[in-house]
């Protein structure tokens, strides 16, 4: 099905430009305060118009239906577009309709469809009438209830509800007016990373030459879903008397837990190793600092006194951002006049090659080659001492890019970091399988449980080969820029599962030198036509199984210093020019991150604040008090039978599993209560809230615990945003499938069921009010509750529901959703610096100082590589 004209994104004018439905749309594009969330709004459009074409998603009928999609999928596209800048950048204006003509009212349809045509009021004045493919509809609302379905008829599917028009509340954590500072939020996303506590601050603050003031959070890693954070990357800034920024430094932070003080012990060991080599193909340590911690832990009459160590690791900071920035600019332009996307040249993905195999040749020698200079192959000198070094953990975010490439104005320079995982390679251990990114690591370095059958790769050797591996799908993810750096890690993810049962590494002697994760067809539509044939085959080389069928690191970088040579050559030194004057196909597209242009050089630094609460809370309170007061009005709100709330819940159910699969997106389709394995977790909250209703009907009746390992979201299952989308969705999908064209439509088989689905829709927004008040408030309260009531009150308010925790195991057979960490090791909280919540008091040897506090970023939130994988279809 082709898509409708709009809404549409296009690129007009050096800019991308939104092409809005109506006014709603627009209206809601335009208050759009963030660069990056317009560049999430339209990476929603643009994958709706893809859906749509494929047939996976229907038309848009008015700006409300825009407006209930971002909603929905607001935080997800804008995390993702936090660290990925839209290129051209996005207007800040939508561009409305032209003037339609006067709408000409619809013939009658078919008998069985009501045709009644009158004037569109709002839901408060009275029924509005909207047209369908199959004839026209009436919304009505009555008793506060919301309807908008076309009338039974002899359809054997049920016909997908349209959502009403009404304004929504929307979910918590939904940013507030940008004159208001970031709202306070208490339920924290558990992906949201947090900034330094006052400790912290304190200790960086007269580190490496400070004073350094903190800026903002660039990443951030928990221990498990709701652990504390272990591992951070802060910017910090040096701030002159006139507030001006005067320097950028970013500290890399490793928390005092078992096991990682090793892992930073040995990276400032490697640092300082390849510190006297002075290259400049790496991101060199400016400096490291540790701070000892000791906690009284009092719990009773006992004391208990404990030593930590956290590591601070300070770096020069990076605006740019990693080379995942390229592929991921190149995504998100749109198609030129011939409808392709912009690849990435061959050229550029050569030097990259090179430049990555100079960072490992300083590993490997301890001399640096200069950028100017031709690789000349040398043995090392004999009585040279230097040990090989291992990186062990290439990839797309361990390698920066950075302005001031003298031979290539418009590449930036290409650098290796982050040797947390680098090793010093021994004669003595010449195989070590070391944690890392499953799918970017070679298949030696990896482990494979299968106990029925050996693991071949596990007997080869580790050496600079395996890096090679790493360095070639860099390589391959250039070439396939524009199918997405997600599309391409699922690709990864994929093919590296088959490796514990692919034939040729669990068979001795099954595997030839030749064989390659590349495809050996170069006429295979996974490799773009439009590199050379020399490219792949380089490629299909570096990505062999066998490390002894690689190439080796001096004859990555003879190769491509050779093949750039030839391409500068043949096209002139057209890659030399500067940006204005170089081919638009040879420039590689990235841009600079929104987030860090507010702490370049020379601007005036503004302090980060504190969260505060807003305004909102009295508007909620008013909201949950009418509330309140219209349950006791009894005459309109009769209490209903636990019979008929029984089967209004079964009508619900029976409606759900009759959607077709490639409607239900339509219909909060990710629900399907047949379907006992579907790991969404938006899913295990719908089959716990059914079963919390039915129990209530039936004490007998079950209730739904999920203790499937497989599934991954458990702890996000429960969160309050998913739990708002579940009463939202009841509201607006389910409830209006059961009264067709109306509470008043005599001849629908629900219209005696009336008073049990007003009586449902006003426990749902009850529910979504005490989500957003995090609690049942102060009196007035909810007296003489129904059945639909009390199943959702308990349903909200009791924690973790649906989760039987000592059955539930992660695929690494740990616990889910326990409080104390798998390794027995105390939980500290999500701030080391700050008390226990349970039980005893912490004491910390520092005193906090009243000027450095602690900031939560609304901003920040990249999570690490492949944790967080989610469904990109759209759906109303």
């Amino acid at each position: 099905m082709a898509a409708p004209n709009r809404p549409n994104v296009v690129q007009q004018g050096g800019a991308t430009v939104y092409e809005s439905l109506d006014e709603v749309d627009e209206n809601l594009y335009n208050q759009i305060q963030r660069v990056y969330q317009r560049a999430a709004f339209l990476d929603v459009i643009i994958k709706w118009r893809k859906d749509m074409a494929q047939g996976k998603a229907g038309p848009f009928e008015t700006g409300h239906d825009i407006q209930d999609l971002w909603q929905r999928r607001m935080d997800y596209w804008s995390k993702k577009r936090k660290s990925k800048p839209m290129l051209p950048r996005p207007q800040e204006v939508a561009t409305p309709p032209l003037p339609s003509e006067p709408a000409i009212s619809p013939q009658p349809g078919p008998q069985n469809i009501s045709t009644q045509v009158g004037t569109q009021t709002s839901p408060q004045q009275g029924p509005r009438t909207t047209s369908t493919q199959a004839g026209t509809q009436t919304t009505s609302t009555q008793a506060g209830l919301r309807t908008n379905m076309p009338q039974p008829g002899p359809q054997t599917t049920p016909i997908r509800p349209v959502c009403p028009r009404v304004p929504t509340a929307a979910p918590p954590g939904t940013p507030s007016s940008g004159e208001l500072s970031p709202p306070f939020r208490a339920d924290r996303p558990d992906e949201e990373p947090l900034a330094p506590t006052h400790g912290q601050l304190k200790h960086m603050y007269r580190s490496e030459d400070g004073p350094w003031t903190f800026a903002r959070i660039i990443a951030s890693s928990r221990r498990g879903d709701r652990g504390t954070p272990w591992k951070a990357n802060w910017l910090l800034v040096r701030v002159s008397p006139t507030n001006n920024i005067e320097e950028q430094i970013v500290a890399k932070w490793v928390g005092p837990y078992p096991g990682y003080e090793a892992e930073a012990e040995d990276e400032i060991r490697i640092n300082e190793l390849l510190r006297p080599a002075q290259c400049t193909h790496i991101l060199p340590l400016r400096g490291h600092s540790k701070r000892l911690k000791r906690k009284r832990i009092i719990e009773g009459t006992d004391i208990n006194e404990m030593e930590m160590t956290e590591y601070f690791m300070y770096s020069d900071f990076a605006p740019l951002g990693t080379l995942r920035n390229i592929p991921e600019s190149h995504d998100s332009l749109l198609p030129g006049p011939d409808g392709r996307k912009k690849i990435v040249s061959e050229h550029f993905i050569w030097y990259v090659l090179g430049e990555l195999a100079k960072g490992l040749l300083v590993l490997k020698t301890g001399q640096c080659l200069p950028s100017n200079k031709p690789f000349e192959p040398a043995e090392p000198p004999e009585d040279s001492t230097w040990a090989p070094i291992l990186h062990n953990d290439i990839k797309d975010i361990n390698i920066m890019i950075v302005e001031g490439n003298d031979k290539y104005p418009t590449y930036p320079r290409v650098l290796l970091f982050d040797f947390g995982l680098s090793r010093v390679k021994e004669s003595d251990r010449e195989h070590e399988a070391l944690d890392g990114t499953i799918i970017w690591t070679s298949p030696e370095r990896r482990f494979v449980e299968n106990p029925a059958q050996d693991y071949i790769p596990s007997k080869w050797p580790c050496s600079e080969r395996s890096d090679i591996w790493s360095v070639g799908l860099i390589a391959w993810q250039l070439m396939q820029a524009t199918q997405g750096v997600d599309a391409f890690d699922q690709y990864l993810i994929r093919r590296t599962k088959e490796f514990s049962t692919d034939p040729r590494l669990v068979r001795e002697g099954a595997c030839n030198p030749q064989d390659s994760l590349f495809p050996s067809d170069l006429e295979s539509s996974e490799i773009p036509t439009e590199y050379s044939v020399e490219l792949c085959r380089f490629v299909q080389s570096c990505l062999r199984y066998h490390p002894a069928g690689r190439p080796d690191v001096d004859t990555v970088l003879q190769t491509a210093q050779e093949r750039l040579t030839s391409l500068d050559r043949l096209h002139r030194d057209e890659f030399s020019n500067t940006g204005e004057n170089i081919l638009h196909d040879f420039r590689p597209e990235y841009g600079l991150d929104d987030r860090n242009a507010a702490y370049a050089i020379g601007q005036q630094f503004t302090r980060p604040v504190k969260k505060r609460r807003t305004a909102a809370a009295q508007v909620d309170r008013t909201t949950y008090d009418d509330l309140i007061n219209q349950w006791a009005d009894k005459d309109r709100y009769p209490r209903p039978s636990p019979e008929d709330a029984f089967v209004v819940m079964q009508g619900i159910r029976d409606y759900i599993n009759s959607i077709p699969m490639k409607d239900k997106d339509y219909a909060a389709g990710y629900v399907s209560y047949q379907d006992t394995t579907d790991p969404h977790p938006l899913t295990l909250a719908w089959r716990h809230l059914y079963s919390k209703i039915c129990k209530e009907i039936d004490p007998s009746h079950p209730v739904y615990v999920s203790n499937d390992k497989r599934v991954r979201d458990h702890d996000h299952a429960f969160a309050d945003q998913n739990k708002y989308i579940c009463l939202s969705d009841a509201i607006r999908y389910f409830l209006s499938f059961l009264w067709g064209e109306g509470p008043n439509d005599t001849s629908n088989p629900w219209y005696d069921l009336q008073s049990t689905g007003e009586a449902l829709e006003h426990a749902c927004r009850w529910g979504m009010q005490l989500i957003k008040m995090q609690g049942e408030p102060a009196p007035p309260r909810l007296e003489d509750g129904s059945i639909f009531h009390r199943a959702i009150g308990a349903w909200i308010l009791e924690p973790e529901p649906g989760i039987d925790l000592s059955k539930l195991q992660n695929d690494q057979g740990g616990l889910i959703n326990v409080e104390a960490s798998s390794d027995d090791s105390i939980s500290l909280g999500q701030s080391d610096d700050e008390d226990f919540d349970e039980g005893g008091q912490e004491e910390d040897d520092e005193l906090d100082d009243e000027n450095g506090s602690g900031f939560e970023d609304e901003n920040s939130g990249l999570g690490e590589d492949g944790s967080e994988l989610e469904d990109d279809e759209i759906g109303f």
